[in-house]
């Protein structure tokens, strides 16, 4: 009878032993900034805030909409405000309506594949850490063909609906990603190929979705179930659900008007009287749903905005470091022209001059110029920032080791060196976005900023200092004060935490 040597053995099982610990304890960079992040209590309260901000900016329709969720109209269910939603005249609007479909749906899911990505490994765990955006894509894709999304606005074309399933597909693989980052720390991540092979293959199914609705390609035009009978394009028909007649007959929102409600019968009325909450403006717009709505206007303006800025700065100071001499020379010298004009003296001037513009007023809206010109003019701290960065890690030794190895600059650039200096830029980015809600805010008090009735919180303020009414001017001032001081919270905890010196 052999026996095995127990040293040999004891040895094995103690290496396999650490390397489960090991891998237990793996952990990448940003769990490291985020347990740094955790620390500062202050900096987790802003988070919370802004987060509270997105959800009340997303289930907008949720809290205050003037159509009923449904109603039973001769015996017929029929669903208003899904017909309300998806209409695309306001594609701000629109596009955050869409994702709280989504969130709606891929929250649950989301949550389950998480617990089941933790169970699983191997390919058993990518297609579950797939499987939920995929459903939830057939979901919403289904839901948007039985309601006709969009109503008589092109939605019903294959080209409509098959931009909408595209959007959807993108906010579900985002999601998935997610969702994979946290569940698959310390393990082998899935082959690129298969994931631009499902990328595909969900791809194909959104535009067979916009091809099964349309008759010329083999689709049936279905009755339209989820449609009110009405038309409510027109607000004629929306003021209907006012009368006595369906007041009783629906299930509705706690807040039963819209930021394009107008109740002209009781304009400039205090708050608390007939039905509104924080009153209502000279126009008739009830205040507290102005309030909700301009949150989507607020935070569009703001990300959209700083990742323009972003973007254009990380290129240009990436450019400039890595490469120096004359590249340097000249990004540097235009980087020192641009912050010689007042930056937000520049936005009013552009945006002034575009906006007034017929030609450009018809071809692009007030909101994305305003973006597109804050993005434009403000990209110069980025730069500066990145630029410092690769002058920093442009010697260091990966850096050496991928030029003898013949690797691009290009990819010296975006792979080895951005991820290594992109942390001082992220940091600006946040205060950055503060910033940008507040130069909308500016421009619309002054009266150059977006027009009604797309709410603004800086038009709120114009609206109050107008009138001279003080429950005017206070509820968006505390919405822009709160906004601004919550970003600048998370701005402080992220700088710290990215700061190496102050890891414990």
């Amino acid at each position: 009878m052999t026996t095995g040597n127990p040293g040999t053995v004891l040895s094995e099982e103690k290496r396999r032993e650490i390397n489960e610990v090991l891998a237990e304890r793996t952990i990448d960079y940003a769990e490291i900034v985020w347990g740094q992040f955790k620390k500062s209590r202050v900096a987790v309260f802003g988070l919370a805030v802004i987060a509270l901000f997105f959800a009340v900016a997303i289930f907008a329709p949720l809290l205050a909409c003037h159509v009923p969720f449904s109603y039973v109209n001769d015996g017929r269910i029929e669903l208003p405000w899904y017909r309300y939603l998806v209409n695309m005249e306001y594609s701000v609007d629109y596009t955050f309506n869409m994702a709280m479909f989504l969130a709606l749906a891929w929250i649950p899911t989301g949550v389950a594949a998480a617990r089941l990505g933790r169970r699983a490994s191997g390919r058993a765990a990518f297609l579950r850490w797939h499987l939920a955006p995929v459903a939830v894509f057939l979901l919403t894709t289904v839901v948007l063909q039985l309601g006709g999304a969009g109503g008589d606005k092109g939605a019903n074309s294959w080209i409509g609906l098959s931009l909408q399933s595209g959007f959807l597909l993108a906010l579900a693989w985002v999601g998935n990603g997610l969702v994979r980052w946290r569940t698959s720390v310390g393990k082998k991540t899935p082959r690129r190929t298969i994931q631009w092979q499902l990328f595909v293959f969900v791809l194909a199914l959104a535009l067979a979705g916009g091809a099964f609705r349309v008759p010329r390609f083999g689709g049936i035009d279905r009755p339209n179930v989820l449609h009110s009978t009405y038309d409510l394009t027109d607000i004629g028909n929306e003021d209907m659900f006012k009368s006595e007649e369906f007041a009783g007959r629906g299930f509705w929102p706690p807040i039963r008007h819209s930021f394009r409600d107008q109740d002209r019968e009781h304009a400039l009325v205090g708050p608390g009287e007939y039905g509104h909450v924080l009153g209502a403006n000279a126009s008739g717009y009830d205040v507290l749903t102005q309030l909700i709505y301009g949150t989507r206007v607020a935070l569009t303006i703001g990300f959209v905005g700083v990742g323009i800025y972003l973007a254009i700065g990380t290129i240009l100071g990436a450019l400039a470091g890595y490469f120096g001499g004359w590249v340097d020379i000249v990004i540097s010298r235009f980087i020192e022209i641009m912050m010689t004009f007042p930056s937000f003296f520049l936005i009013m001037i552009l945006v002034g001059l575009l906006q007034f513009n017929p030609e450009v007023r018809a071809l692009v809206p007030p909101i994305f110029l305003i973006m597109f010109v804050i993005g434009i003019v403000s990209w110069t701290g980025v730069a500066r920032l990145v630029r410092g960065e690769f002058l920093k890690l442009r010697g260091r030794d990966f850096v050496v080791a991928a030029r003898a190895l013949g690797v691009s600059n290009l990819r010296i650039i975006f792979r080895h060196i951005l991820p290594n200096a992109i942390a001082p830029a992220l940091v600006a980015a946040t205060f950055g976005v503060g910033g940008a809600i507040l130069t909308e805010g500016a421009l619309s008090v002054l009266g150059i900023g977006i027009d009604p009735p797309v709410p603004s919180w800086g038009k709120m303020l114009r609206n109050g200092y107008d009138e001279g009414l003080l429950w005017l001017l206070w509820p968006p001032a505390t919405m822009i004060l709160v906004t601004v001081f919550a970003y600048n919270l998370v701005g402080e905890g992220l700088r710290d935490a990215l700061d190496p010196r102050l890891r414990k």
